[in-house]
């Protein structure tokens, strides 16, 4: 298989591994039209050499989003005539391409201290997202993931952001939301920090949900992605309180390098505890609803293929986080995967998606950074 140019998604994989080169002068628009970055829980960016804040992703044909990484040696680049905006390679024309329309709640108030877009934010067209308790304990004692930048992001650029979420909040937050972006909005996606204390983390999650799923009770909606837990009960409760499925983050397949790439995650609950909540996972969500996050490019792609079969086999649906080198980590200066590794990455994500009847976690749209959407509708 090799490179579409022809195909959005292949161009999207080129964007995920070589970034792209533009100016200041391409990002005119964003943070008043367009939909700027809010820097919930990673900084990709070296956003100070910028005078326009950075879009939140790019748009590309047939409702395919990206994420946007600024590479001055990229052979991609924007260029801007007018109010258009294309994509070359080099000095050949790809496709246009577009921001997303800045969030009409994003300045509205919740009271006077908060406006929406410091609680809730758009992933990507569709996706409204929600980080709370935006602190992950693994940083106390530098046994954080090699990758992660959550601290560093929510100490910097992202502090405006606040980090516990209380379920009034988040209910005034998303009501604001549908109001004035209802159309748009199709998910509620709930992303959750890293707590010493299991069921208060849990407990935590299950009242937002639930508190916000009185105003939005569109099945299949909710999606959370948390620690994982053994503990069934937690599971039970939490599904009760109106989740549709949930994740967990693996990030690598392979043993030895979960060990080393996530010391927090091995110390403090362990591979086979990981293994483990999978499957207890999908006993009380059943098959597709139960999503093993993985982040593409960080292993062999002999060993990610391992463990999508395992995952797979169980009902488990794979979602794959493409690498990217983000500021003040260990890995910032860890290059992005290759294109021929991605594109080999999404044939074989394909073919598991296939043999046990998967699907993404977000139908339409998708995320920015992964290719699971993609994946999903056929273009790979």
């Amino acid at each position: 298989m090799k490179i579409d140019l022809k195909n959005p998604a292949h161009i999207k994989l080129l964007l995920l591994s070589k970034g792209v080169n533009f100016k200041d002068s391409d990002l005119l628009g964003v943070g008043s039209k367009y939909s700027e970055n809010r820097y919930y829980y990673n900084i990709s960016n070296e956003v100070s050499q910028f005078k326009n804040q950075l879009p939140s992703e790019i748009l590309l044909p047939k409702h395919i989003e990206s994420s946007m990484y600024f590479n001055p040696d990229s052979e991609l680049r924007l260029k801007t005539n007018g109010n258009k905006i294309g994509l070359f390679r080099k000095n050949d024309f790809l496709c246009r391409i577009y921001f997303n329309p800045r969030p009409n709640f994003f300045d509205k108030k919740i009271n006077n201290d908060l406006v929406c877009k410091q609680v809730v934010s758009m992933y990507g067209r569709h996706i409204l997202a929600l980080f709370s308790n935006a602190y992950c304990f693994y940083f106390m004692d530098g046994n954080q993931c090699k990758f992660c930048s959550l601290q560093p992001s929510r100490q910097s650029i992202g502090k405006q952001n606040i980090n516990l979420i209380t379920p009034e909040i988040a209910k005034k937050a998303v009501k604001i939301a549908l109001k004035n972006d209802g159309k748009r909005i199709k998910y509620i996606m709930y992303t959750c920090g890293t707590n010493r204390n299991e069921e208060k983390s849990y407990m935590e999650q299950s009242q937002i949900i639930k508190a916000v799923r009185a105003i939005y009770n569109t099945k299949g909606a909710h999606h959370l992605t948390i620690m994982p837990t053994v503990n069934d009960k937690l599971l039970v409760n939490i599904k009760k309180a109106g989740l549709d499925s949930i994740a967990f983050d693996i990030e690598v397949f392979d043993e030895s390098l979960f060990q080393q790439y996530c010391p927090g995650k091995q110390k403090y609950f362990g591979r086979d505890n990981f293994l483990l909540s999978f499957k207890i996972a999908r006993s009380i969500f059943g098959h597709n609803n139960v999503k093993a996050g993985f982040v593409g490019g960080l292993e062999p792609l002999d060993s990610m293929k391992e463990g999508m079969e395992f995952f797979g086999s169980q009902g488990v649906s794979i979602a794959v986080n493409v690498f990217h080198p983000d500021v003040n980590t260990e890995f910032s200066n860890k290059p992005r995967p290759e294109v021929e590794y991605l594109l080999k990455m999404a044939k074989m994500q394909s073919e598991i998606y296939i043999k046990y009847k998967l699907k993404s976690v977000f139908p339409v749209g998708g995320r920015r950074s992964s290719l699971d959407t993609e994946i999903y509708r056929n273009f790979f």
